[in-house]
């Protein structure tokens, strides 16, 4: 067999497994997930009334002001490019800008009237910076200014947040997808 005749070989087998796992299986995964998994596969997107996307189940949004509840901090604005900025600051526990960072956030919690234990989750960011879950200690934390800012009793807001508790087995604490529980704030009220 000469060099040629190998050389040939070697191109047209790659020619075929580039076609086949290249093209062929993940067209085949994505096909299959479209029609076994139809929300899930095209990436968790939440629509409004009219149709519209307005978030992903999966990627944290900016909420601020007293009437939403505030997801976990981040470094970057998971509003403008769900793909392009992804990360955290990567500040090591010996870096003092991460202890100046979080002491910053633990004033501006203590200026809401936040009181005793700040969960670690509203003063820490995510690795990937868009983690769109809070933890119902955290969101219990901010059940007094919600209601306060929505003209709601605190027990209709923390029954609000305890029915949008997820528990499973990945975290060991309940949490709860902020993005869901502020459109389950905004729907209800709608309703009153």
């Amino acid at each position: 067999m000469t060099w040629y005749r190998i050389f040939i070989r070697a191109f047209l087998f790659l020619g075929i497994f580039t076609i086949l796992l290249g093209i062929g299986y993940p067209l085949l995964v994505t096909g299959v997930t479209s029609v076994l998994f139809p929300f899930q596969s095209h990436g968790s997107l939440i629509s409004d009334d009219s149709g519209d996307i307005v978030g992903s189940e999966l990627i944290g949004m900016e909420f601020s002001g007293p009437l939403y509840f505030e997801g976990r901090p981040s470094e970057v604005n998971p509003g403008t490019s769900f793909i392009l900025l992804s990360g955290g600051t990567n500040y090591g526990p010996s870096n003092p800008q991460l202890f100046s960072i979080i002491q910053e956030r633990m004033n501006e919690w203590r200026a809401r009237g936040v009181t005793g234990d700040i969960p670690s989750d509203l003063i820490m960011a995510s690795a990937s910076d868009v983690d769109p879950h809070l933890t119902v200690d955290s969101a219990l934390v901010q059940v007094p200014s919600v209601a306060h800012a929505r003209n709601l009793s605190p027990d209709q807001v923390q029954a609000l947040v305890l029915q949008h508790s997820i528990q499973d087995r990945v975290f060991s604490d309940p949490y709860v997808n902020v993005f869901l529980l502020n459109r389950a704030l905004d729907q209800e009220a709608l309703e009153e």
